[in-house]
């Protein structure tokens, strides 16, 4: 159990959109073309089939110019609530003879829909904090305003705290996931209220630099405005921290 936990990631968000409208962009596929994958990929193919047995597979040039190959297979799918489907590289040897299992549950939650996306038997823990990376980035481009503000109460690089536009929030979501390897990660939440809402995130990462293992819990609270995130502020526990 312990082992499946630590192959295994998952991410909530909050989308101010009816349980409908966010299900139909998962499995219409020219509403996912328009936002599938993190910026910097480039979709070549996507191929779209939402029933129970149906293909699902993503041809994309990633970052690096590189030609590659997702392949799943829809297991479940039950309307406006719940998909279900396998997610396999090609032409990756670590991914050889090694299927995942992505799973999509969508919730009413304050006028909208809380998501929770779970990425269940990753071969290896680099595989896992790669794709928290790239699930990370793509809710990143699809949630967030070009805008954004992001203020930290305080930063483990001696950088500022405060990171303005979108840019800057994919650098720092890219310098925590090269600098720090994480064993798990809850997240509560979301608490909505006319427009922020809050997530608790409860943390136990090892700084690669250092080797020194830390517990860390910390509150993001997110304002929003015309359906993207404009703001967002993180408050720790400093009493959590160990």
């Amino acid at each position: 159990m312990a082992q499946t936990e630590k192959l295994s990631l998952e991410i909530k968000r909050h989308i101010k959109a009816p349980r409908g409208r966010v299900y139909a962009a998962w499995i219409d596929p020219a509403q996912l073309r328009q936002w599938f994958g993190p910026e910097n990929v480039q979709t070549r193919n996507l191929i779209v089939d939402p029933r129970v047995g149906g293909e699902f597979r993503w041809d994309l040039v990633n970052s690096e110019g590189e030609n590659m190959t997702m392949r799943g297979e829809y297991r479940e799918l039950q309307p406006d609530k719940k998909i279900v489907f396998t997610w396999q590289w090609q032409d990756d040897e670590d991914w050889e003879n090694h299927v995942s299992i992505v799973t999509v549950e969508l919730d009413d939650a304050d006028g909208g829909t809380e998501l929770r996306l779970t990425h269940e038997q990753l071969p290896n823990e680099a595989s896992r904090d790669g794709h928290t990376q790239g699930w990370n980035k793509e809710a990143i481009d699809t949630l967030y305003d070009k805008d954004i503000v992001s203020v930290e109460a305080r930063t483990m690089d001696g950088s500022s705290p405060e990171t303005r536009g979108i840019d800057g929030v994919r650098g720092k979501t890219d310098w925590w996931l090269e600098n720090m390897q994480v064993h798990s990660a809850k997240v509560s939440g979301p608490f909505v209220a006319h427009d922020r809402f809050v997530v608790q995130y409860d943390i136990d990462v090892t700084d690669k630099n250092s080797k020194k293992r830390i517990q860390m819990s910390e509150v993001g609270v997110y304002t929003v405005k015309d359906g993207k995130i404009v703001r967002e502020e993180f408050l720790p526990d400093t009493g959590s921290e160990k």
